[in-house]
């Protein structure tokens, strides 16, 4: 586990409407459902993993709760959902979408860069991916206070979020060219 990152908070409880279903972090990548992926891959970076559902994505998830910490929030929406529990984590907070595919070697850079960022007075960074003529926002982002200074960490490649499923397709075919499988915890 890496220092100074004490919770992360996975944020699934979006309504799904680009891709037609609010599960859709229980599809398969690389042989594993995204979620469970991402978890295994959090296991590494944090002392706490909250997974913040909604009314809309619990029973798919009903099972994880047994195990791990979970929220159900209204699902009013990403930032409405975030601001409303935020405030109560421990700082700093890594958030993740539970719709996200990332290389673990990814992660780990994004935690640093953003654990460096914060040394010089950041308190927000967000990872965005660069390409189509513009930076996109892919659903991590580093908290180390509920405002201040904002900074984008930019990737070309290593990381993508499902929003369609023509996303999912291209993040399948990916599989094996940087999106490997997470390692399994021992």
């Amino acid at each position: 586990m890496l220092s100074g990152v004490p919770t992360c908070l996975v944020m699934a409880g979006g309504r799904g409407e680009r891709f037609g279903n609010p599960c859709k972090f229980m599809e398969e990548v690389c042989g594993e459902r995204i979620l469970l992926r991402l978890l295994h891959q959090l296991d590494e970076l944090c002392r706490w993993v909250v997974i913040a559902l909604s009314p809309r994505t619990l029973d798919c998830a009903r099972e994880l709760c047994r195990e791990l910490h979970c929220l159900v929030l209204p699902g009013l929406g990403y930032v409405e959902d975030l601001s409303a529990v935020l405030p109560a984590l421990r700082k700093p907070v890594l958030v993740v979408a539970a719709d996200l595919v990332a290389s673990s070697q990814v992660l780990r850079y994004f935690v640093k860069r953003s654990l460096e960022l914060a040394g010089g007075g950041i308190g927000v960074v967000t990872a965005v991916r660069v390409g189509r003529g513009a930076e996109e926002p892919v659903g991590l982002s580093m908290f180390f206070d509920e405002g201040g200074p904002w900074e984008n960490v930019e990737f070309a490649s290593g990381l993508g979020d499902v929003d369609t499923r023509e996303d999912l397709e291209s993040l399948r075919r990916s599989c094996g060219q940087g999106v490997q499988q997470s390692p399994r915890p021992s």
